[in-house]
């Protein structure tokens, strides 16, 4: 059997994993950090990723785990506002530590933005199989929300996610 387990971080988004030798077949979660915490905060998204102006192309959270994992699927709270025509992806990269470097090391399959609620909630981006990154132990990763093609998107046709601005990240 397998386990799964789910880990949700400061930036409210939860990550679900699955040991990368797991032999049985539950739920656990690891932390929790929910929507309750989102202090009606959020950052837009209105730049398709990697971008060179200073608009943000990517928002997400740095975690360690403590335990070998595969990454199944990352949740983010977010929302749309106004119709965007963008597609969004979930996107694993490595860090230096502090923030994250280099192209993305695991893409989850693409959501298109304009299916996302006008009202924040959970949206799960998975990884498929061959996406399914073993992250080890006692590594900073970080997780993104990112767009990675869009024909609309722009101030007024957005993603917007929500964050904790009064938490230690």
């Amino acid at each position: 059997m397998r386990r799964l387990r789910i880990l949700a971080v400061l930036f409210p988004l939860a990550l679900m994993l699955m040991p990368a030798f797991g032999v049985t077949q539950e739920i656990v979660l690891v932390a929790s950090y929910g929507v309750e915490n989102w202090g009606s905060t959020s950052n837009a998204i209105f730049t398709v990723h990697p971008s060179a102006s200073s608009d943000n192309s990517a928002l997400g959270q740095s975690f360690i785990l403590t335990s070998e994992n595969l990454l199944l699927s990352a949740r983010f709270y977010v929302f749309r506002v106004g119709s965007p025509v963008a597609s969004m992806q979930a996107q694993l990269f490595a860090t230096d530590g502090t923030a994250p470097t280099g192209s993305a090391i695991a893409s989850s399959q693409s959501l298109e933005a304009g299916t996302f609620s006008t009202t924040i909630g959970l949206v799960e981006f998975s990884f498929d199989a061959a996406n399914r990154y073993a992250m080890k132990s006692s590594i900073r990763y970080f997780v993104a929300l990112v767009a990675v093609a869009a024909t609309t998107f722009d101030l007024n046709n957005r993603v917007n996610a929500g964050y904790d601005p009064t938490a230690i990240h």
